[in-house]
C-alpha cells in the first residue's frame, strides 16, 4: 500500500510495502486503486461544511476528466455515514509514480478533506452494462 498521508505532508504520498511483506516492490504500470477516506468523518454524518463543498465538487470535475481521458475505470463510496465509510478510483496509469501523481492531484486529497491510500490494483472480473 502508497498512502497520503495528511499529517506528513498534507494530501502527498509517502512509499509503504506494496505487498505487506517487509521490503519494497516497485510496479510497473497497469492498474492501481486508491481508497479515500474523510479526514473529518462529521463531514458525512452531518453533512459537509460549504468549503468542503465545493472541494467535493472539485474532486467530481477531476473524476470526471480523468475518466473522459479514459483513465478512470470507476469511482464510487460506501453508503455508510460512520468513520468506517470511504471512497474508491480504480484508473490505469503508466507508472507508479504516475499513479501516485494522479491520486495527489485529487482536489479532496490535495487540499487536505481526504486521506489517501494507493494500490496496484488487477480487475479479474468486469461485468458488461
Amino acid at each position: 500500500m502508497l498512502s497520503a498521508d495528511a499529517g506528513r505532508e498534507r494530501g502527498r504520498g509517502r512509499d509503504e510495502d506494496v505487498d505487506g511483506i517487509a521490503g519494497r516492490r516497485q510496479v510497473d504500470g497497469g492498474q492501481f486503486l486508491y481508497r479515500i477516506r474523510a479526514v473529518r468523518p462529521e463531514m458525512l454524518s452531518e453533512g459537509p461544511t460549504d468549503a468542503e463543498a465545493q472541494i467535493l465538487g472539485e474532486h467530481v470535475r477531476y473524476l470526471e476528466g480523468l475518466a473522459g481521458q479514459g483513465k478512470v475505470v470507476l469511482y464510487g463510496r460506501t453508503q455508510n455515514t460512520d468513520p468506517s465509510a470511504f471512497g474508491i478510483v480504480v484508473y490505469t496509469a503508466e507508472s507508479q509514480a504516475a499513479a501516485r501523481e494522479i491520486m495527489n492531484n485529487d482536489p479532496a486529497v490535495m487540499k487536505g478533506l481526504m486521506h489517501a491510500d494507493l494500490f496496484p490494483y488487477k480487475i479479474s472480473y468486469l461485468a458488461s452494462s
